[in-house]
């Protein structure tokens, strides 16, 4: 009965409009020690971007030794290496020291310094643009909110031609957003774990 009244529904997209299996792009730019430390670090958080790091351990299984590790829910995962503070994250989490810093993609610091940027693409999840053209038949208002850079989430929209979409976001701004749209009237449901 309540699923007969929705009138909007808002997607997440990693893992619900696309297949949630990232692919490190651009990765021969960057330096083996810093892959190590990020893969190390990834092996402690189930984040897509984490997880498609940690494929880039040493050959020989001897992933660098981690302490201290504290994963923050929509901003990273952090740990001492060798005594030093490492993060793997979103760069104004992750970077606390002057610097230019990139406003998007995923970053390793250390002490605050960015070590490397990562860029990821990922590919629309079958049956994602059906799913989308059924609900625009159906009249139904369709938004992405993502944690995700502007620029991914940006692609995955025009993909499926969705020109509501919001990126950058941490699990309570999409709970807020959700919470105006039903303050508006609009009966909403939500689909995928961003929450």
């Amino acid at each position: 009965e309540r699923l007969a009244r929705i009138d909007t529904v808002v997607f997440d997209k990693t893992g619900t409009l696309t297949s949630g299996e990232m692919r490190l792009i651009d990765q021969e730019d960057l330096a083996p020690e810093a892959l190590a430390a990020a893969a190390a670090l990834g092996a402690y958080s189930k984040h897509p971007h984490s997880q498609a790091l940690t494929q880039f351990a040493p050959i020989d299984g001897a992933r660098l030794s981690v302490t201290d590790v504290r994963e923050e829910a929509g901003f990273g995962v952090e740990g001492q290496i060798d005594g030093r503070l490492y993060r793997l994250g979103r760069t104004d989490w992750s970077v606390f020291v002057q610097q230019d810093a990139p406003t998007t993609g995923t970053v390793l610091s250390c002490e605050g310094r960015i070590l490397a940027v990562f860029r990821f693409e990922e590919q629309l999840r079958s049956g994602a643009v059906a799913a989308i053209d059924d609900l625009r038949a159906s009249d139904v208002g369709i938004q992405i909110l993502s944690g995700d850079s502007a620029s991914a989430v940006a692609a995955v929209a025009s993909s499926l031609s969705i020109a509501d979409h919001a990126s950058s976001l941490l699990p309570g701004e999409k709970v807020r957003r959700l919470e105006a749209l039903a303050e508006q009237g609009h009966k909403v449901m939500m689909v995928g774990d961003g929450l």
